[in-house]
């Protein structure tokens, strides 16, 4: 069977990658394992210039509905994934999930990100009509978070599948370093996109609150020169460069043995839309005591109260991280961190969801 994969995976070059195309491209290749053909068709992304957007944008939504429209019509042995972001897209969204049903070919819709409860309860009756006709006139549906589940029944009496980022088993093996953090300084870590909706200069007020002959803090990832050198002042400014260093961003294999290095991963993203962070994921897969905000899907991922922060208070931040070490939780939250990936966000479990879905269950 062939499948139809719409959605955005990086670009003509690839070069554009953030959370949405790493999940596809892993969904992608899960796809692929289950033995199915998968040709993607990408949603374009629009041109920066805002005059040149507003009328070229639409013109490359029809044109990638055309080609789908077109792939579907000619094969009735093929089926549709969609992996959708809603709120201003719902309508191009509907309208390609509502063409497959009309001409025959089940489809699967994929709620990718967060805000979609905040989008439906906040936006016009025209929007809600069109984002529940989009889910129910899918054949299944699949959610990025545990939150959306109850959502989409309530509104729809439809029961979609919990389909959350995932990393593969062969980086659940047991870390070597996890029994021999006996460190006296705390090691710190964020790695991800550096960017201001993930509060990067947040973290930093954190670490004003720490001793700063206790704790080291690595920030690895990438972003904008301006941004980054607004950061390297900002750590000059509060006097803590000696306890900081920035890494560009690393490859996997590198990145993980960095990870497993360190004692709490920090994330106190204020992104409205944060869905399942797969830097989150990644880092509790090795053990890594994460520390969040209440955004998005964190909560339900870390499914550790204690680790969830409600407010952004720096001063909470930096207590709760000497309160567990000093205290010495840190090995029980980092075994319980260990273990809730490996009882929920693994390849094997994703890749069963996946082919519940497609094959309309």
């Amino acid at each position: 069977m062939k499948i139809i994969f719409y959605g955005p995976i990086g670009g003509k070059k690839g070069k554009i990658i953030g959370g949405g195309e790493s999940g596809n491209r892993k969904t992608i290749k899960l796809l692929n394992k289950l033995g199915f053909s998968v040709e993607v068709i990408e949603k374009p992304y629009p041109i920066g210039v805002p005059i040149i957007r507003a009328f070229y944008y639409p013109i490359q939504l029809f044109v990638a509905y055309i080609k789908v429209l077109f792939k579907l019509y000619i094969s009735k042995n093929t089926s549709l994934h969609l992996s959708g972001f809603y709120l201003h897209l719902i309508y191009v969204e509907w309208l390609l999930i509502r063409t497959a049903r009309i001409i025959g070919r089940s489809s699967v819709y994929e709620l990718r990100a967060g805000g979609a409860i905040e989008g439906y309860h906040s936006r016009s009756f025209i929007y809600r009509y069109f984002f529940k006709q989009t889910l129910l006139n899918a054949s299944s549906v699949i959610c990025q978070g545990e939150e959306y589940v109850p959502f989409i029944y309530s509104i729809t009496g439809k029961k979609a599948h919990y389909y959350p980022n995932y990393i593969t088993e062969d980086l659940l093996i047991p870390n070597p370093y996890l029994n021999s953090r006996n460190s006296n300084r705390i090691e710190l870590l964020y790695f991800g996109r550096i960017a201001p909706s993930k509060n990067i200069e947040f973290i930093l007020d954190i670490c004003s609150f720490l001793p700063k002959d206790k704790f080291f803090l690595e920030i690895i990832g990438g972003g904008t020169p301006e941004y980054l050198a607004s950061i390297n002042s900002l750590i000059e400014l509060k006097d803590i460069q000696g306890s900081i260093t920035i890494t560009p961003p690393l490859k996997s294999e590198e990145l993980f043995n960095r990870i497993r290095h360190k004692h709490f991963f920090i994330f106190p993203s204020k992104e409205k839309r944060e869905g399942h962070s797969n830097a989150l994921t990644e880092a509790m897969s090795q053990g890594v005591v994460p520390l969040v905000s209440n955004m998005g899907f964190n909560a339900s991922v870390v499914k550790q109260p204690n680790l969830v922060v409600p407010d952004f208070e720096a001063s909470q931040y930096a207590s709760k991280i000497l309160s567990i070490w000093e205290n010495h939780e840190w090995k029980h939250y980092s075994n319980n961190c260990h273990k809730v990936v490996n009882d929920f966000f693994t390849e094997s479990t994703a890749q069963l969801t996946l082919a519940k879905a497609h094959s309309g269950y």
